[in-house]
C-alpha cells in the first residue's frame, strides 16, 4: 500500500548500484578484494548414471597480479600466502578426483623467513572427475562447493577470499554433450 505525502520535500542521495551478475558461469570479485577473474562450467551437459562428468574452474589473474597454486589444504603458515583451495561436495555416493591443474605453477624458492611461493600469473584451468553412481536418480543434481583464493602483485597480497558455487547436473538416460 502507497501512502501519498503530496506537498512534502523529500532528499534523495544515490548511495551505489548493483553490479549486474555477469555471465553464467563467472564470477569477477570486487577489485578491492581480488584481482581475478574465475569461469566455471562442468562437462558434459548431462550425464548418463554409471558415467563420468568434469568439473571445469579456470582463474584468470589481472595483469601484473598472479594466484597461489592449488593445495589440498592450508599449511596456514605465518607469513605465507594463502594456496587456493577447491572443495567439491558432491551428492552421496559419487567419487571424486583430487584436483588437477592444467599447467605447473611459477615456484619462487623460500628467501629469508618467507616460505617457498607456487603461482599463476597466466590463466589456469583446475579440474575435478566425478564419477556418478549406476543408482543414481534421474533428475537435476547440483554439485556444489567452495573457492578460497588470494591474489597478489610483486609489492601487496588482497586478503584471502572465498566463494561458494553450485552447478546443475542432469542425471538422464543418456549423455548429452555440451
Amino acid at each position: 500500500v502507497c501512502i501519498p505525502i503530496f506537498g512534502e520535500k523529500i532528499t534523495a542521495k544515490f548511495a551505489g548500484y548493483e553490479a549486474g551478475a555477469g555471465k553464467p558461469g563467472e564470477y569477477r570479485p570486487d577489485a578491492s578484494q581480488a584481482q581475478v577473474v574465475f569461469t566455471g562450467h562442468i562437462e558434459p551437459a548431462a550425464v548418463h548414471r554409471g558415467g563420468k562428468a568434469k568439473l571445469v574452474i579456470t582463474a584468470t589473474p589481472n595483469p601484473q597480479w598472479h594466484i597461489y597454486a592449488n593445495a589440498a589444504k592450508d599449511p596456514d603458515v605465518v607469513g605465507g600466502n594463502k594456496p587456493t583451495l577447491i572443495y567439491v561436495s558432491p551428492p552421496t555416493g559419487w567419487k571424486q578426483s583430487a584436483v588437477k591443474a592444467s599447467a605447473q605453477p611459477t615456484i619462487k624458492p623460500a628467501a629469508g623467513t618467507l616460505p617457498e611461493q607456487r603461482y599463476f600469473e597466466k590463466p589456469v584451468t583446475w579440474t575435478v572427475d566425478l564419477a556418478v553412481p549406476s543408482d543414481a536418480p534421474q533428475g537435476e543434481t547440483f554439485i556444489t562447493g567452495y573457492l578460497g583464493f588470494q591474489t597478489c602483485n610483486e609489492s601487496s597480497c588482497q586478503p584471502p577470499q572465498a566463494a561458494q558455487f553450485r552447478v546443475a547436473l542432469p542425471i538422464k538416460t543418456a549423455t548429452e554433450n555440451g
